[in-house]
């Protein structure tokens, strides 16, 4: 369920200014989206000075891909949009103040669907005596953006969801997530949202 608190929160502004009419419209309209998600399992190769090497020929490149995965044995690739329907809702919004908060609802609406995906992933790894590493996504600490088009493609994710990839990596649909998660023999901490992991204090720390 969309959180009206989250939507607010992306948009950096309080409950009372004015926009309760907007905003309502906007949570009812991305209610009815239909979002889809894949979610491809990779075998760790090894793991070098450059990165994380998985099946499939694809490096995770870094510290933050070297730390999380410490202990993995395998690895999903989670994909998800709203697809185009999300981008028409942006499109059509009408004014600036209302393409504002459509975008941020859903921002908060990709994220939700997100989280609920990766909760029934940790049920389903769980029951298979496996545990989750929390997610993490291209653009994150030093995991560079241009991985996004490596995790596109390896998942055929352009063929099954229909997701192409801008000359600077940005995503089309939009609102589209793309995220990569350990799986581990051991318990780890999954936790959804580590600000603490951040050293940036920006508007959107929780």
């Amino acid at each position: 369920m969309i959180s009206r608190a989250e939507v607010l929160r992306y948009l950096g502004a309080p409950d009372d200014c004015g926009i309760s009419e907007i905003l309502d419209g906007a949570i009812a309209a991305a209610g009815k989206l239909s979002p889809k998600h894949i979610v491809s399992e990779y075998e760790v190769k090894s793991i070098s000075a450059e990165g994380v090497n998985l099946t499939g020929g694809l490096t995770l490149c870094g510290e933050l891909a070297k730390n999380s995965l410490d202990g993995c044995k395998k690895v999903l690739i989670l994909i998800a949009t709203l697809t185009l329907d999300g981008d028409r809702l942006i499109a059509t919004a009408g004014s600036t103040a209302s393409k504002a908060v459509v975008n941020a609802t859903l921002s908060a609406a990709i994220e939700d669907y997100v989280d609920n995906v990766n909760d029934a992933l940790i049920a389903e790894y769980k029951a298979k005596g496996l545990y989750l590493t929390k997610r993490f996504s291209p653009g994150y600490g030093d995991l560079p953006l241009s991985l996004q088009r490596d995790l596109v493609f390896s998942a055929n994710a352009d063929k099954l969801l229909g997701i192409s990839v801008t000359e600077n990596m940005l995503l089309i649909p939009v609102k589209t997530v793309t995220a990569v998660i350990g799986i581990s023999s051991v318990p780890h901490d999954a936790a959804k949202h580590k600000c603490a992991d951040c050293a940036k204090n920006c508007i959107y720390r929780r």
